[in-house]
């Protein structure tokens, strides 16, 4: 091959060296340069550096006295492609060659620090930071106070940050962010107030905080805020508050987030696509999840995953299904949470062969080891099928001891065929395992309390109040023109209660002209019938469909997101509420999804 010839034409080194083709062809111009132009090196050893590393250090390693400037370039490029211990070792060669570092040099090792979050490799960093005279440098006290804060040493963050003698927004966010990763969402949120400029990065920062501790309704309000700020999100923001649309079910707002990217022509990412997925997949609109993955023009795993998870809980068995069987069509690779879907997919259509098929080939032909999480998937579609049996062969056949998640699935199962002697092992399995769980002493009361076993279900109570453990009280979210309002059972203070206990009555009073009665035994008290029907009927979804029928026109659906499983009697009612005011609710517990049209549920009563 022959090398390019040397010319005023060649505007620089770099350009010349990016007319190569090959790594071979590379190496025949450095020759060239070396000979000819010597003091080319250190443009040569950048440009390979981020390149073709390998032969940087080779490059590196035939330069008798390396500047500062060609080990920064090193550091710089192994600091963000190697492991963290690369970079240090060419930092204490440095060192060792009398070759003073600057505040580059550092800027690089705190990049490098980053990727390990060791607080022993990051002490000894800023001690040197210190040693060289670079202490007050502002740069390198934002990267510190990031740093610190990632580790969890919150405290040396904000003494870094005190120490700042001129914050400029880049500090400040630092400081932010340090406070929202470590769990300090209140404290995040007085340093984002106290800033004197924010940025898109600022307020980006302050949603994320607000949705990783499931502040899901602030992060949304937030990015309300940031609209009128007039600050454009950046597609990082975007994808969080989608997620957080999708946790907590807000439909209009993830449909204005869509619009939003398709009116500013933002790049459609995979990460972009795959979020939206997942937000009309768990905001009940399947259809818009379906519609926008054909639309993609390419798919990741995480894309396909999203999508058969979304076909699953929303009772989308056989649709899942086919999903998979095309992913592996397209060579794409499942993972574990690939195969969770498909297993929620089994269990929630009753496809008991289709599941343990699955459940072999996961590890037979994927090599993917099965976890808790699969073997609670299993266990949920054994107990939903009322194949007890089977779900506890399977859990004594476990190769680890039963976690959280696969005893609930356990009690569950027990709890719904009135198994009280299997429900007894694994609720108190349960306690020992999460003691301070209320759902597992829920659920045994209730398994008592079924069979009217009244002094061993308060004595489970009884145990619940001693070791003061509350049990998670049922709330729904609806959301009314953009607005999120909760419910909780029994709520009083809702600004339009007059008018929602009003429609309240009203269904009552066309549900029993339906022939609805009330399935007071759900009730697992030991009260009177007229008490046991009035806690039924101030359930919080009952609440959530009464001030929907109240705040949305016809014939839009009425969505309620729930926080609990549906009970029995709320499945009934909402059943004959969708006749009756012949209205589409669609109800997401903490499940799946429940489409209620003319009297019928999605889920065939097999939920």
């Amino acid at each position: 091959m022959l090398l390019p010839i040397l010319s005023p034409q060649n505007n620089t080194i770099v350009s010349l060296l990016q007319r190569c083709r090959t790594l071979e062809h590379l190496k025949q111009t450095h020759a060239h340069l070396t000979t000819t132009q010597p003091s080319s090196i250190a443009r040569i050893l950048s440009f390979f550096a981020f390149s073709h590393l390998s032969y940087a250090n080779h490059v590196f390693s035939l330069i008798p006295n390396p500047t500062v400037f060609m080990y920064n370039t090193l550091i710089r490029a192994h600091s963000t492609s190697s492991p963290p211990h690369i970079a240090f070792s060419l930092y204490i060669q440095m060192l060792r060659n009398r070759t003073f570092p600057n505040k580059f040099t550092f800027t690089f090792l705190i990049k490098a620090c980053s990727l390990s979050l060791s607080s022993k490799l990051l002490s000894d960093l800023h001690s040197h930071v210190v040693k060289w005279g670079f202490a007050y440098d502002a740069f390198l006290q934002s990267g510190f106070v990031q740093l610190y804060a990632n580790c969890g040493l919150i405290d040396n963050a904000r003494q870094v940050f005190d120490q700042i003698v001129e914050r400029d927004v880049v500090s400040w966010t630092a400081l932010l962010s340090g406070y929202a990763k470590c769990g300090m969402i209140k404290t995040a949120r007085e340093v984002f107030d106290g800033m004197p400029e924010k940025n898109s990065v600022s307020w980006a920062a302050m949603i994320a905080g607000y949705a990783q501790s499931g502040s899901y309704e602030k992060a949304i309000e937030m990015f309300n805020e940031m609209q009128f700020a007039n600050l454009h999100p950046t597609q990082a923001t975007l994808v969080c508050i989608l997620s957080a649309c999708a946790q907590v079910g807000a439909l209009d707002q993830g449909q204005w987030v869509h619009a939003y990217i398709k009116r500013n022509k933002v790049p459609r990412t995979l990460s972009i696509d795959t979020a939206l997925i997942n937000m009309y997949a768990r905001c009940g609109c399947i259809e818009n999840s379906v519609q926008v993955f054909n639309q993609m023009p390419q798919r990741d795993t995480h894309a396909w995953t999203s999508m058969i998870c979304g076909m699953a809980i929303h009772g989308l068995g056989h649709e899942a299904i086919n999903t998979f069987e095309d992913m592996l069509s397209s060579g794409a690779k499942p993972d574990g949470v690939t195969f969770v879907g498909v297993l929620t997919a089994c269990s929630h259509a009753c496809l008991v062969d289709m599941g343990r098929h699955y459940f072999h080939i996961m590890g037979e032909i994927y090599q993917i080891a099965s976890g808790a999480e699969h073997y609670g998937c299993m266990v949920d579609m054994y107990g939903r099928c009322g194949l007890l049996d089977e779900a506890w062969e399977l859990v004594m056949a476990m190769r680890m001891r039963p976690d959280a998640i696969v005893l609930k699935a356990l009690l569950s199962a027990c709890y719904n065929h009135g198994h009280v002697g299997m429900a007894e092992w694994a609720a108190k399995r349960l306690i020992e395992v999460d003691p301070c769980h209320g759902a597992s002493y829920v659920m045994l009361s209730n398994v008592y309390s079924g069979g009217e076993r009244w002094g061993d279900a308060e004595g489970v109570r009884s145990m619940m109040r001693e070791k003061g453990i509350a049990k998670v009280p049922g709330c729904s979210l609806i959301e009314v023109r953009g607005v999120l309002h909760r419910f909780v059972v029994g709520e009083k203070e809702h600004p339009l209660m007059r008018e929602i206990n009003l429609m309240l009555v009203e269904m009552g009073r066309r549900l029993r002209l339906a022939g609805y009665v009330p399935a007071v035994k759900q009730v697992l008290f030991d009260i009177d019938e007229e008490e046991r029907e009035n806690i039924l009927g101030r359930h919080s979804e009952k609440l959530a469909i009464a001030f929907g029928l109240l705040s949305i026109e016809a014939p839009a659906p009425i969505r309620v997101l729930k926080n609990l499983r549906v009970c029995l009697d709320c499945h009934v009612a909402t059943k004959l509420i969708s006749k009756v005011f012949e209205r589409e609710i669609v109800v997401r517990d903490n499940l799946r999804f429940h489409r209620f049209v003319g009297g019928s549920c999605s889920c065939m009563d097999y939920w």
